[in-house]
């Protein structure tokens, strides 16, 4: 399945034939973000700097979870 992407405002087109990037605005909302995060927007713009901070940090929080083994039980 191939993403597809409003380009140009109102034309549909495939990301990789798009010579430009997609920065969203004004993205001050949790699910307004969470909306924009699965377009697969390149950036945002928002005046609320904590929100994008605070999903950065759960983001990464996440990922090293992942990375980190279960530790076996110590004797």
């Amino acid at each position: 399945m191939k993403n597809w992407y409003v380009c140009h405002g109102f034309q549909n087109c495939q990301k990789e034939l798009c010579s430009f990037k997609s920065y969203e605005f004004t993205v001050n909302h949790p699910h307004d973000l969470a909306l924009v995060v699965g377009m697969n927007a390149d950036g945002v713009f928002t005046d609320e700097p904590q929100l994008i901070m605070d999903y950065n940090a759960e983001k990464t929080g996440e990922m090293l979870a992942q990375q980190i083994e279960p530790m076996g039980k110590c004797n």
